[in-house]
């Protein structure tokens, strides 16, 4: 019965740009959509925006367990977009020890150095660069609890269904354009955790996310540990599929800074630039 009611009730909707992943690069490609005519929704399988950018807060300050840096001299879209959007930065302590974690999970201790070129970080943590690129995004165009099932072509553009696999979908969208905001895989995840200071061997409290284990992040692909940084670039060379109807906007996809806030920028760029 269940079933048969879900049928009825499932409504297809229609929309120029379907941008899929609500992380840094599908938050932006609808930043510069909203700048335009045409019409456009995100989908966001988890119940909150940002992907893999989150930042507990804890007393007024707020600890970034993903994306953590930007550097002024080679990422000039971030330093651009932190200006237009009114944030601030600070320059990332380099005094004191710190302590990471190998993939193998041996834990080693490290004395703080300068950093060349000099490392910022985000006042608010990097979840303040989601927020204010959602305020200029219409509320109606941000469907978060959407996970994507399925994705068909067609004669003209693409139908996309949401809802589990294997199951009567909850929604389709007719598009002419996808925007996959989201790693193609296998993205691999090194474990680090860095500590600067005397005062955080006293830590009041402590914040840690596995990404390796998010259902929305990685898949059994990503477990092996990855031992140096990988060579990013579109899945098979191809920025857009079907006739250019699908486009790849993960920072994992793109030509420069892979891997880096500034790759999901110049990523998105890409695919909302590209007919």
């Amino acid at each position: 019965m269940r079933d048969q009611q879900e049928r009825i009730t499932m409504t297809t909707e229609t929309v120029d740009t379907l941008i899929i992943g609500g992380g840094l690069s599908g938050i932006y490609a609808a930043y510069l959509l909203s700048q335009s005519n045409k019409s456009f929704v995100v989908l966001e399988a988890r119940e909150r925006m940002g992907g893999r950018i989150l930042c507990p807060e804890h007393h007024g300050f707020f600890s970034d367990l993903g994306p953590s840096w930007y550097w002024l001299e080679v990422h000039p879209k971030m330093v651009h977009l932190i200006q237009v959007l009114g944030l601030k930065g600070y320059r990332h302590f380099e005094e004191g020890m710190g302590r990471f974690q190998s993939p193998h999970g041996a834990v080693h201790n490290v004395r703080g150095y300068p950093m060349q070129p000099l490392c910022w970080r985000l006042c608010g943590g990097m979840m303040a660069l989601i927020t204010k690129l959602c305020e200029h995004i219409p509320e109606n165009a941000v469907r978060l609890n959407h996970p994507v099932c399925q994705i068909e072509k067609k004669s003209t553009g693409a139908l996309v269904s949401v809802g589990e696999l294997d199951r009567e979908p909850w929604t389709r969208f007719k598009t002419n354009k996808v925007i996959l905001a989201l790693p193609p895989p296998p993205f691999s995840l090194i474990l680090t955790c860095l500590i600067y200071g005397k005062p955080a061997a006293r830590p009041t409290a402590f914040f840690y996310k596995d990404w390796a284990r998010e259902r929305f992040t990685a898949t059994q692909y990503d477990q092996p540990p990855m031992y140096q940084h990988p060579y990013y670039h579109p899945p098979a060379g191809q920025p857009s599929i079907w006739d250019g109807t699908i486009h790849f906007a993960g920072t994992e996809t793109a030509d420069q800074h892979g891997g880096y806030l500034e790759g999901a920028l110049t990523a998105a760029e890409r695919a909302v630039m590209n007919q």
